[in-house]
């Protein structure tokens, strides 16, 4: 359950906070909307003779929240003050860091723009309604979930839960001891594939001392496959897939034969995401 939707504008280090319970500094959140999953557009192709449709793409696209706030004046500021402070610190157009906060201490946040800001002046109960448009449709956790894996165990298939509720990336990175033989494969399956999306070297490739570390990124627009500061895409085999972790088990599986001794810890992390608040 929601407790604290949290603001920090872009021009501004300071934390502005809205609490759902409690209207100290003369604010209240009244109601959130967008923190439902954010509904996919359907992209369809018709077929001359051919009853129904077929599929060809189904994409989520930005994520619009309206949230609502109440306001109550306090000690030290009218309803016109609190109103004009609203105004100022989330100006349409502005870039900000949207943060909620559940009573339990989880902390998800997302990053918009602010699309309207606008004052109901003529009630008896004020309030002021602001719209963020959100590029990103899913929340994500700001702290990376990090583990220190022994390449052993990531050999055989180290089995991973994932808790959040959208796919993510993962991020690994090794230091090297050899150089990479042909047929070392990065590989990530569950239960939502058939089969498992793998990165398949298919040359051998030699290292140089003192540039040995490997690091590889699957995570949509940051995807990358290095050694040292060589990109190794051009060594893929022509029907690799970038791996993403799916909600529910998972199995990683990095296997450089050799090139990386059993006892050497493995980093490996990514960025919760969810769909919803």
């Amino acid at each position: 359950m929601l407790r604290r939707f949290n603001v920090q504008n872009g021009l501004s280090t300071r934390l502005l906070w809205y609490d759902l319970w409690n209207s100290s500094n003369g604010y209240i959140v009244k109601n959130i909307e967008g923190i439902e999953p954010v509904e996919a557009e359907i992209s369809t192709t018709v077929l001359a003779g051919i009853e129904g449709v077929t599929i060809d793409s189904a994409l989520r696209r930005s994520r619009n929240i309206v949230v609502t706030l109440g306001l109550q004046p306090t000690a030290t500021a009218t309803i016109e003050d609190l109103r004009r402070e609203a105004y100022a610190d989330m100006m349409v157009g502005w870039p900000l860091l949207l943060i909620f906060e559940d009573m339990d201490g989880t902390i998800r946040e997302t990053r918009g723009t602010v699309e309207s800001n606008q004052a109901n002046r003529f009630s008896k109960d004020p309030e002021q309604v602001i719209s963020f448009i959100c590029y990103d449709p899913d929340f994500i956790k700001r702290e990376a979930d990090i583990y220190q894996v022994p390449y052993s165990e990531l050999k055989s298939g180290w089995s991973h839960t994932y808790t959040g509720t959208s796919p993510t990336g993962v991020a690994v990175s090794a230091m090297l001891n050899g150089s990479i033989p042909s047929g070392s494969y990065f590989r990530i399956s569950n239960q939502s594939w058939v089969g498992a999306k793998r990165l398949t070297i298919d040359q051998n490739i030699s290292i140089t001392p003192g540039q040995n570390s490997l690091s590889i990124n699957t995570a949509p627009g940051y995807r990358r496959i290095d050694l040292w500061t060589s990109s190794l895409i051009g060594s893929l085999s022509n029907n690799h897939e970038w791996g993403m972790l799916m909600p529910g088990p998972n199995t990683i599986t990095l296997d450089f034969k050799d090139s990386i001794s059993d006892s050497t810890n493995v980093m490996v992390s990514y960025t919760k995401r969810w769909g919803e608040l």
